[in-house]
């Protein structure tokens, strides 16, 4: 399954995030990959099996450019860098294979079924805000997807953001409150919107002119996105928050392969800890990935050897996934890491 679905015949730019994973005996860490730092840089279009793919780009230019948005311009970012998709491209599914050198060190990332191009819009899929993709180990990615142009788009250098704290919550049947916060920017300075519209599933929430937040309520075990609309100008800009309701630790089989897809709710619960535990998941033919979440690092064992599983961190959360398994039980004893 691709992250992205696009209609072929559509040309789009996919801006890309790096981060660097420092790993030691006690302690790791994510930090942002400064791409002004990476020499021999080279992001390309690959085929379904990893293969390279050459895309078409006028003569003279790179398939791709470091970028930010200033105004109406592109100018270089420590932060991310741009990939220009031509409309030409065929039906099928593509990746990204990133590589370069930094800090002395070559790195290579390779992304499978990134993008699919397909024939209707019916089968298109376009997820708001910035997306986690597989998680790589050494170096991880993070993607979003911008469908016109800096040369096309009337853009200006406004950006808007929404924060929801807590922004994970311990499952324990009660009742918690979410504080949804924005902010507003226009060259550095705040502004108010004219208008704000948050969407909060199927329920639209439209704040009194002067708040500065809103408070919802949850209860169940699950992911909850919230989309903000905001007015400036005239214009429409939106934002992204998320909560994630869990328990100390879940686990349970499920079809998903990154983190952002996968449904919590159904996994099965508990505030105790697993480590120490045996834990048997069932895969089936469709539900065919095991999955274990926790608030403290783990290890798995199957058979007196250590199951290698991979690990994301996100939001505090340790999510951890097996690669597809054909239908049947699976054993693991569960230790601290």
């Amino acid at each position: 399954m691709s992250i992205y679905k696009i209609v072929k015949g559509n040309s789009f730019k996919l801006h890309i995030e790096m981060q660097k994973a420092y790993i030691s005996q006690n302690k790791q860490m994510l930090e942002d990959l400064d791409m002004t730092q990476v020499s021999n840089l080279r992001i390309e279009l690959t085929d379904m099996f990893g293969d390279n793919i050459p895309l078409f780009v006028k003569p003279g230019q790179s398939p791709y450019i470091f970028c930010k948005q200033d105004g109406s311009k592109v100018v270089l970012s420590s932060k991310e860098v741009a990939l220009t998709f031509p409309s030409t491209l065929d039906e099928g599914t593509y990746g990204i294979r990133i590589s370069g050198k930094y800090n002395g060190n070559d790195f290579c990332s390779i992304e499978r079924n990134l993008i699919a191009i397909v024939s209707h819009n019916s089968k298109t899929h376009i997820p708001l805000g910035i997306v986690e993709g597989e998680q790589g180990g050494l170096y991880n990615t993070k993607y979003w997807l911008e469908l016109n142009s800096f040369d096309e788009a009337d853009v200006d250098n406004t950006n808007v953001w929404l924060d929801a704290s807590p922004s994970v919550i311990v499952y324990d049947g009660n009742e918690h409150t979410v504080k949804l916060s924005w902010t507003a920017k226009k060259q550095g300075q705040d502004v108010v919107p004219s208008s704000i519209k948050i969407i909060d599933g199927s329920n639209v929430i439209v704040p009194d002119d002067s708040a500065k937040s809103v408070e919802v309520k949850r209860t169940e075990v699950g992911n909850y996105a919230f989309h903000m609309l905001a007015v400036i100008d005239g214009k429409t800009f939106e934002a992204t928050a998320s909560v994630t309701i869990g328990a100390k630790a879940m686990y349970g089989a499920s079809s998903a392969f990154t983190v952002d897809a996968l449904d919590i709710s159904k996994l099965q619960g508990s505030n105790a800890t697993l480590v120490n535990q045996e834990i048997t998941v069932t895969t089936t033919d469709e539900a065919d990935t095991v999955w274990f979440v926790s608030d403290v690092p783990l290890r798995f064992i199957q058979a007196n050897i250590e199951a290698e599983l991979k690990e994301t961190i996100k939001s505090g959360l340790y999510y951890y996934q097996s690669a597809p398994l054909v239908a049947g039980e699976n054993t693991y004893t569960i230790k601290s890491k």
